[in-house]
């Protein structure tokens, strides 16, 4: 199920459902995924740009990327 949400994600016109995708790879320390797909989410809009550059921040800080997670 991931997978296809991952895939939708990365079709979809907009940056909702790599939000979605994003939370849920976070929420299983997922870490280098999330952050792939948060900044896809940015780079697609019409998100809460804030709420994903928050969360952003904590995969890049899970990853031991501490400037990025500035």
């Amino acid at each position: 199920m991931y997978r296809t949400l991952v895939k939708e994600a990365k079709g979809s016109a907009d940056g909702k459902t790599a939000l979605l995708a994003a939370d849920v790879a976070l929420n299983y320390d997922l870490f280098d995924q999330a952050a792939e797909l948060y900044s896809l989410a940015l780079s697609k809009g019409g998100i809460d740009g804030n709420i994903a550059l928050t969360r952003l921040g904590i995969a890049n800080f899970g990853l031991g990327k501490f400037a990025e997670a500035n």
